[in-house]
């Protein structure tokens, strides 16, 4: 777009030519003789432009008057079990075997893009508005779906950028998984010598689908109930774990016995068991099976008082 080496006819020629095609000088015409800047030159005039891509497109990301424009952008993020029970954050793409995620969108305009999974997220930019179907197929390294049916969402597209999670839940996979339990025990939010009675062993059960997992913990406690274990402290450097524990939503009841092995402490949780090796560590705090142990009731002081030291009502 230089003009100034042409003659003073040609330059006001060029100049209106120029304005007319929409480029509009910062300085005016009459800088060209003195090398000052305007916009549409290619270089950046600090204070006076944002920006300077050197050419007279106003659709661009810099403008015909040299302001950026942002891309409107449509961002689709993916999860791996993401919220499947509390204390689970997600599973890895490493751990459910996805390599690759592919999204495509239908709608005004038709697209796809295929990111690696570790990525999150795939963008696309500058959609017309309008509705889109959004397909998310997470993919292994031989490029086949490790889901049983593409995830499929309904979005409307506008003026502002969007960020969309599609979340691929437990019962969306097409594969049997098993993975590493990771837990800590608190008794009433104590440690096993701490709590109200002090616990000294502990009966683990965990159920995966209405199932009994006869696995042992590294402690070589079995997470079936068919026996009980010594207690173990909450503050040990390792939680308690368990191998190879079937993928899916699960229950875990836990029973605390003081030293005569009384059940003192019991509680079920709705968990869940990950896939692979990288799983949260979860805590579990077991409430007592007498939680009003040595409170006196309604009754008063003269209360005769039960095996668990709780006072009978008068």
């Amino acid at each position: 777009m230089t003009i100034c080496r042409a003659g003073i006819a040609t330059r006001i020629a060029l100049a209106f030519a120029v304005c007319a095609a929409g480029v509009f000088f910062t300085g005016g015409v009459s800088s060209c003789g003195g090398d000052e800047p305007y916009c549409g030159d290619g270089k950046l005039n600090p204070g006076a432009e944002e920006c300077d891509d050197g050419n007279n497109i106003d659709t661009d990301y810099c403008t015909n008057s040299c302001r950026v424009r942002l891309p409107k952008e449509l961002t689709i993020k993916w999860a791996f079990n993401k919220g499947a029970a509390e204390g689970f954050s997600t599973d890895s793409c490493t751990d459910m075997g996805a390599f690759n995620v592919e999204v495509s969108i239908a709608g005004p305009v038709n697209d796809m893009k295929t990111e690696s999974c570790p990525l999150r997220q795939v963008v696309f930019e500058d959609l017309p508005n309008g509705t889109y179907v959004v397909t998310l197929n997470p993919i292994d390294f031989q490029d086949e779906s490790i889901v049983k049916a593409p995830l499929e969402r309904t979005i409307m597209v506008s003026d502002a950028p969007q960020e969309i999670e599609m979340i691929v839940h437990p019962d969306d996979w097409a594969h049997d998984y098993t993975g590493l339990f990771f837990f800590r025990l608190r008794w009433g939010g104590y440690d096993c010598s701490a709590a109200l009675p002090p616990v000294a062993k502990h009966r683990l059960t965990l159920e995966v689908g209405g199932t009994p997992v006869t696995k042992l913990t590294d402690n070589g406690d079995p997470l079936d109930g068919s026996a009980t274990g010594a207690c173990r402290s909450v503050t040990e450097e390792f939680p308690q774990s368990a191998a190879d524990v079937p993928f899916g939503p699960a229950t875990f009841t836990i029973t605390g016995y003081d030293s005569g092995d009384q059940p003192r402490f019991e509680q079920t949780f709705d968990t869940f068991v990950g896939a692979g090796l990288s799983n949260p560590e979860l805590v579990f705090d077991v409430g007592s099976l007498y939680p009003d142990a040595g409170v006196p009731d309604a009754g008063g002081a003269d209360a005769a008082v039960t095996d668990a030291g709780v006072p009978d009502a008068l």
